[in-house]
């Protein structure tokens, strides 16, 4: 492909607020027109494809699978964690050093190959991924180009679908290594052969917390981190471990490098609980929306417009929580209660009334009224959907 076409600028974004180094910036690839439209026909032509080569270990980017299966599984393997009568088991998440900057080309070709990828079809996406140029943004102007050597573009259309490609290698190396009873499987994981959830580069592995099975694991991430460049990042990964004594616990943090994890977690935006979730756990949302209103605060904004923002925006922030559990009745009434404040006082917290009832806002516009929904309700027509859409998918795989 011409240099032209695949020149691409790269803007570094920060992970984190105060960001002081390279390690804490995301590179951002900018694709020109031209190229975008490019990929975006070989991305279209190979996402049909992936749900039939994809296991069902993984979520992100495969055409019918959603987010909410990952989030409700690993909540449900991770209760109990917190008593210490029960059968030893382990969970550990893996965090990937610089996961789509690293992955080697030739590692996702053969991937391709080796699943039955036509040649000419191979040539194209070969031809968009491994004739990169790069032009660096700093601070407004662009340094001199480079040829990539590696690595997937964040903001390519192309990348998502060949990250899922290589993980799903890593997906049959730990299930081969599984079913060779070299590691041993997480309680009520047997039956189903579930051995991990993935969803792009977060990697949630579970197992029965003996050390013959962890030592397999990081056998398996060693010989994967061998064939594709992915490296796992012990600073950041983490064990869960419980029914195993204290003596147990320092081995496996021992052996492992990782550090020792405490539930709550946080996993795809969600807190994973070992119990009931619970206002402490929620803590994350209510400081989201509030962050969300102090910025809105200083302007002068209309009610017509504070009316859009809590529908589109503050209401978007509840409902990916509402759509995977029922949230505690204190939690929806403080989310409620900055909603209110908002549109009224255009602050976060205000002690006097509303102009009118919560109730009567949230009747629907054809009432003549705002049309915010109302949370309690919401909450569980959301989780009601999620569950009726999996039994009617479990129904189809019956059938």
């Amino acid at each position: 492909m011409r240099r032209e076409v695949n020149s691409m600028i790269i803007a570094l974004v920060p992970k984190e607020e105060k960001a002081d180094s390279t390690k804490n910036f995301r590179p951002i690839s900018y694709c020109n027109m031209v190229y975008k439209c490019i990929t975006k026909v070989i991305a279209n032509r190979l996402k049909g494809v992936l749900p039939d080569v994809i296991s069902l270990h993984q979520s992100a980017f495969v055409q019918g699978r959603k987010i909410s299966n990952n989030v409700l599984l690993a909540h449900e393997l991770v209760r109990n964690y917190h008593k210490h009568r029960v059968t030893p088991r382990c969970a550990i998440k893996i965090d990937l050093m610089k996961a789509f900057d690293s992955l080697n080309w030739d590692f996702v070709l053969n991937s391709l190959d080796a699943m039955g990828i036509p040649s000419t079809f191979l040539k194209r996406i070969r031809g968009c991924i491994t004739s990169s140029y790069f032009f660096v943004a700093i601070n407004g102007s662009l340094a001199s180009y480079f040829a990539g050597q590696k690595g997937l573009r964040q903001g390519d259309s192309l990348s998502p679908y060949m990250f899922v490609i290589a993980i799903e290698v890593f997906s049959n190396l730990l299930n081969a290594t599984a079913e060779e009873g070299k590691v041993g499987y997480h309680p009520r994981c047997k039956s189903i052969k579930l051995t991990h959830l993935c969803f792009a580069d977060d990697l949630f592995l579970f197992t029965n917390g003996s050390k013959v099975s962890l030592l397999a694991i990081l056998d398996v991430l060693s010989t994967f981190y061998n064939w594709s460049g992915l490296k796992l990042n012990p600073e950041k990964s983490e064990i869960f471990m419980g029914g195993i004594n204290e003596e147990g616990i320092i081995d496996l943090v021992n052996c492992s490098g990782f550090k020792k994890g405490t539930l709550p977690v946080r996993y795809l935006g969600i807190p994973l609980v070992s119990g009931k979730l619970s206002l402490k756990n929620c803590k994350a949302l209510m400081e989201r929306i509030v962050k969300r209103i102090r910025s809105w605060s200083v302007k002068h904004l209309s009610y017509a417009c504070r009316v859009q923002l809590i529908n589109s925006v503050l209401f978007s922030m509840a409902n990916y929580w509402c759509s995977h559990f029922i949230l505690p009745k204190k939690v929806i009434k403080l989310v409620q209660q900055k909603y209110r404040s908002f549109l009224w006082k255009s602050l976060e917290q205000h002690t006097g009334g509303g102009n009118v009832s919560w109730e009567t806002v949230c009747l629907p516009k054809a009432e003549g009224r705002l049309g915010i929904k109302d949370l309690t309700l919401w909450n569980k027509k959301a989780t009601g959907i999620g569950l009726e859409a999996r039994t009617h998918k479990l129904l189809q795989s019956l059938t």
